[in-house]
């Protein structure tokens, strides 16, 4: 098994200078050519034509919105003689990952990757708690085994050509979360440290790992959806370690329990209804609208009704209120962004500071 260290300027580190570090290492090039392509089709699937309609007491125009093909919103797998079977795209983004002491597991959890846009910094996000192995209010182990986890090892998909093998195989990378010298390599919160329940971790990439991020600033994961109270959720994730083919994780589906508009700036976090459970912790939480939606675009809602699959990022689910409740807790989406913005500007700290000849210490 592969390993992975948290230099995230390996990648770029000039030729002939030492590395400080010798565990193999993912490096954050171009991504995955796979992901480009269902970009450029979800792009071209967007195209849509006016008609006229004739009425015969007079002449009239009709807008009339006009999906000309269904959009590849799906991905096919095959499995060995057996039909292709196809995956929604926010299937292929969770990641299951498993934290360790040693060789000892202690948990499983839930992990994604998250990008601005194609060409930004990617980083994982995953929930603080599964990285300290700590509950976030008392402090106290999480794990029956009275210890933390020193490692993590995450299953990413591996990266291949044909489409129809995704969900088939997987390369599992393991990373150390500290330091020789005890400091974390995970990266907290720029505002609300470690009293916000996100974290990321910069990664550098080889050629065998796939990246399907959800990406911020594109259509394809933020299409400006008007979601209110009531209206349908996905947790996306693994719970108690499960799921639902290989490394493919399973859809919890609940409701949106208040108005997005009554998030606290100070504490940026939503309340879900869904029957969630432990493993699910880092999921990314998604509206998911199979043909009908609502969307905002300069200003104005409109509804839609089409054969486009859409769906919107809300943020990381975090776990429930209480043991006895089935409202969960989101970190919205505002708080990753400035999560994924740190992280973008510790790895560009990290290269300057390679240049110059310094540590990963630094």
């Amino acid at each position: 098994m592969g390993s992975v260290t948290d230099a995230a300027f390996e990648s770029r580190r000039p030729q002939g200078l030492p590395s400080p570090l010798s565990c193999f290492s993912l490096g954050d090039v171009a991504f995955a050519a796979t992901t480009s392509k269902l970009d450029e089709d979800l792009q071209d699937d967007k195209k849509r034509y006016t008609t006229r309609h004739h009425d015969k007491k007079r002449d009239m125009a009709c807008p009339l919105i006009v999906v000309i093909r269904f959009p590849i919103r799906h991905i096919k797998i095959k499995r060995s003689s057996e039909r292709n079977m196809e995956i929604e795209i926010p299937t292929a983004k969770s990641l299951y990952i498993e934290m360790y002491f040693g060789e000892t597991l202690l948990s499983s959890g839930t992990a994604f990757l998250a990008a601005n846009d194609r060409e930004s910094h990617c980083a994982l996000i995953t929930n603080r708690h599964n990285v300290t192995g700590r509950n976030q209010e008392t402090g106290k182990c999480i794990s029956p085994h009275a210890a933390v986890p020193d490692n993590i090892v995450i299953h990413f998909h591996k990266n291949i050509e044909n489409f129809e093998d995704i969900g088939k195989e997987w390369v599992k990378i393991k990373l150390p979360l500290y330091r020789n010298d005890g400091t974390p390599y995970w990266i907290e919160h720029p505002r609300l440290g470690e009293s916000a329940d996100v974290v990321a971790l910069n990664l550098t990439w080889a050629s065998d790992v796939a990246k399907y991020p959800y990406y911020f600033d594109t259509n394809l994961d933020n299409f400006n959806l008007v979601i209110s109270p009531a209206e349908n959720i996905s947790v996306i994730g693994f719970p108690f370690g499960l799921s639902s083919y290989g490394k493919l994780p399973i859809w919890a589906t609940g409701y949106l329990a208040q108005e997005l508009s009554l998030i606290n700036h100070d504490k940026p976090v939503f309340l879900i209804d869904c029957r969630t459970r432990q493993g699910q912790s880092g999921s990314p939480v998604i509206a998911f609208r199979p043909s009908g939606y609502r969307s905002t675009k300069d200003g104005k809602t409109s509804s839609t009704l089409s054969g486009n699959k859409v769906w919107e990022f809300l943020g990381v689910y975090s776990g429930r209120v209480n043991s006895e409740s089935d409202l969960g807790i989101v970190w919205h989406v505002s708080a990753i962004r400035e999560l994924l913005n740190e992280a973008a500007a510790d790895n560009d700290r990290r290269i300057a500071a390679s240049k110059k000849g310094v540590t990963d210490t630094v």
